[in-house]
């Protein structure tokens, strides 16, 4: 079979694939043909008919979505009988919809609107009333006007084939047909703000930026996604000065056309109350306003008399930022500079390679057989490349997934292993022996891939599954990656933010940041993080960070004296406003310009950090070498495998958990409509109903955790699945800053 056929486009030869469908061609051609219902992305559904061309020999004109090609075929697009039945179908489509262009949001940008102006007549010959139709609540982050609705099906389509969440569906015939939940509730798909992107019309908006602004006036600044390791390609619209809404840009190769709600809305960080505009030192239980000036001059002091002084830093700054920090930290005799905040187990790092890899391109993932997830909610984690792992499932890529509980996938499991963190290490080991099922079905595949995602890398025994890991891939040939958490863990690693490397991963003799606890530096200076919930122990952090003479703080948000352990404060950039580079999880140099001014008073953190090394004596490397040496791998050492024993306690009820979706990091934790969201108010506690019944507990609506003497009351979720040694509440949240860290020990009593 010929692997081409030529058609006749509009009088013009064109060449496609035998079955391609007819719209796919004339894009690729450059003819224009209208369209409402039709996405590249999507299944085809062919309900709006708004693509009828001409097919020579057809009895009616075709939609050019469902009509696959065939040689010799000929196609007009423009003929009279293409034209009039494109016309009556733009005549039925504007029967019923309302004429409020004026205050619609779609305003400007809307393809109905377009299409109307080409193929819609001057005066309506409709005279009777329009239909109205209720409007559902979507939730905090989508907007509904109903009554606009043509029925396109887009949004439908997405939350089956794309979100794998079947929320929204169509009810009822003819004019009685509209759009909306199977049952009465918000959305709570983690990409569920991209139906607004599909939409053609002005039905689903953007709730937080309604009526804030035309399309018109808005200015549209390239950025990328600040808040885990995928990198997606977005657009960041301003309007005079303040950033009004964002979306994707398509990059086939990274989030294709899609966009995570948690970088799609975090936005609204950067206009937060909390946000911090000028310096300030704590005195007498209060914040007191210092110039810029006086607040470098005592920044720099206690720098110049901290015998070593420690930083933490977020894993989300820039590569300029942590480079900034590092070369400050240590110019200033610091042996801890750390950015992996949440790790308990910093042992075996010379087993580590230069930076975190994932093991694969992303645009690769559908080309592998099979991908083992050991410690990871991809959903929540790395929301895009969870959307890529999918696709790639649906290809045939069969993933096995390896966690403390079952999580809600969206898409179906070639297998699940729900195992206590207790018995990750021996799950490792017998699969690196070939004494498991999938041993053998590893073995067997031309290529397989294994990550170990947050929970496995901030397990007490991190370094000892790294190696476990390490071996069982060599044995059978399969790829390894890490999922870090963090926007750019990766440019850390290469900045030098870890106690025992510099930049471009030279080898460095350091502290790390468990060793820093143990015997604390009289200060610390702290960079874009919140202690009480960014840190492996916040409980443990803040009350060594109270002891110290003085704690440094650069930051956005200002955070109650009484609550905060810093002496002094310096507002920094955030979402948005900052420019540098980030690399990505398949190793990616990326670099972002500042979409938005900065507010006044706030300077750009790594701009910061320079001039503070320049009053401290030290000359900061030049910008145009800045890079270069974060590149540089000569001096990197081979990795070294890691031996050594267990740290988890062997006995006792488990806490286990990472951070939800919407408190990975200090900004998602001030955007208002993500934070309003069912996943960023629901904190529960999960175990096992024999885990319950067993403390008399079987019954209770809430139970009281217990964890280093302290308490928290959380809602019970019972789950048979879970172990019976462990249970799973989640980390990142203030409400659990007082307790211990995740993988400690805990007690549950009642209420």
């Amino acid at each position: 079979m010929s692997k081409t056929v030529t058609i006749t486009l509009d009088g013009r030869p064109v060449e496609a694939a035998p079955g391609e469908m007819l719209i796919a061609v004339a894009d690729r051609a450059g003819v224009p043909i209208p369209r409402f219902c039709y996405h590249p992305k999507l299944s085809v559904a062919a309900n709006c008919r708004m693509c009828l061309v001409e097919v020579a020999g057809a009895r009616a004109p075709a939609p050019a979505c469902a009509t696959p090609v065939a040689d010799g075929m000929e196609v007009l697009t423009r003929s009279e009988l293409a034209r009039e039945a494109q016309r009556g179908t733009m005549e039925f489509l504007l029967i019923n919809h309302p004429l409020d262009c004026p205050v619609c949001d779609q305003g400007g940008e809307c393809e109905l609107q377009d299409l109307a102006l080409g193929y819609g007549a001057g005066v309506s010959r409709y005279a009777e009333a329009r239909r109205a139709v209720p409007d559902p609540d979507l939730g905090p982050l989508v907007s509904t006007d109903m009554t606009r609705c043509i029925h396109c099906t887009r949004c439908v389509r997405f939350t089956e084939e794309i979100a794998g969440e079947q929320e929204l569906g169509a009810f009822g015939r003819g004019e009685f047909l509209k759009i909306g939940t199977y049952i009465r509730h918000a959305m709570q798909s983690e990409l569920s703000g991209c139906v607004i992107d599909l939409c053609p019309v002005g039905a689903l908006n953007a709730r937080p930026s309604r009526m804030q602004a035309r399309a018109w006036e808005l200015e549209s600044r390239p950025g990328l996604g600040e808040h885990d390791g995928t990198g997606s390609h977005l657009a960041r619209h301003v309007l005079r000065g303040q950033q009004v809404r964002c979306v994707p840009r398509a990059e086939e190769s990274l989030n294709e056309g899609w966009l995570s709600d948690r970088d799609r809305f975090s936005y609204q960080a950067a206009a937060h109350p909390d946000r911090l505009t000028q310096p300030l030192a704590r005195h007498g239980g209060r914040w007191v306003p210092l110039d810029w000036g006086e607040a470098l001059e005592r920044a720099a002091a206690v720098l110049g008399r901290a015998a070593a002084p420690a930083g933490l830093i977020h894993p989300s700054a820039t590569v300029e930022e942590c480079f900034r920090f590092q070369e400050l930290l240590r110019g200033c005799g610091a042996r801890t500079v750390e950015h992996r905040l949440r790790a308990l187990d910093f042992r075996g790092g010379a087993q580590y390679p230069r930076q975190p890899e994932l093991g694969c391109a992303i645009r690769k993932l559908g080309k592998y057989d099979h991908v083992v997830v050991l410690g990871s909610f991809l959903r929540h984690d790395q929301p895009i490349l969870n959307h890529r792992l999918r696709q790639a499932a649906l290809g045939g890529t069969r993933v096995h997934a390896v966690g403390p509980c079952a999580f809600d996938w969206n898409f179906e499991l070639a297998g699940e292993s729900v195992l206590s963190p207790r018995e990750w290490l021996a799950w490792l080991e017998d699969l690196g022996r070939g004494r498991l099922p999938l041993s053998r079905d590893l073995q067997a595949a031309k290529r397989s891939l294994l990550w170990l995602g947050p929970l496995a890398l901030n397990h007490p025994d991190a370094s000892l599954l790294h190696a476990a890991a390490q071996r069982a891939c060599t044995t059978l040939g399969v790829r390894l990656g890490t999922l870090p958490e963090g926007a750019n863990a990766a440019g850390a690693w290469l900045a030098g933010c870890v106690a025992h490397r510099g930049p471009g991963g030279a080898p460095m003799v350091g502290l790390n940041l468990a060793e820093a606890l143990e015997e604390p530096p009289e200060a610390w200076v702290l960079y874009g993080l919140d202690p009480d919930c960014d840190a492996a122990d916040p409980a443990y952090l803040g009350r060594v960070l109270e002891r110290a003479g003085d704690v440094i703080g650069l930051q956005a948000f200002v955070p109650p004296p009484d609550r905060s352990p810093c002496s002094l404060l310096l507002p920094i950039a955030t979402v948005g406003e900052r420019g540098g580079h980030f690399v990505n999880l398949e190793g990616r140099w990326q670099r972002m310009a500042p979409a938005a001014p900065r507010p006044d008073g706030v300077r750009d953190g790594a701009a910061v950090l320079a001039e503070s090394a320049r009053m401290a004596g030290l000359a900061p490397t030049p910008d145009a070498a800045l890079l270069e040496r974060c590149r540089k791998s000569g001096e990197a050492s081979a990795p070294v495998p890691f031996a050594g024993h267990s740290r988890l306690p062997p006995d006792g009820l488990l806490r286990v958990g990472a951070p939800s979706l919407y408190q990975q990091d200090a900004v998602v934790r001030r955007a208002h409509a993500l934070q309003q969201t069912e996943l960023a108010r629901r904190l529960a506690l999960r175990a096992h109903p024999a885990t319950l019944g067993a403390r008399g507990l079987a019954e209770a609506a809430e139970a009281r955790l217990v964890q280093d003497g302290a308490g928290v009351v959380l809602p019970l979720q019972p789950d048979p699945r879970m172990p019976t040694d462990c249970v799973y509440v989640p980390t990142g949240d203030a409400r659990l800053a007082a307790l211990g860290p995740a993988f400690g020990v805990v007690e549950l009593d009642h209420v």
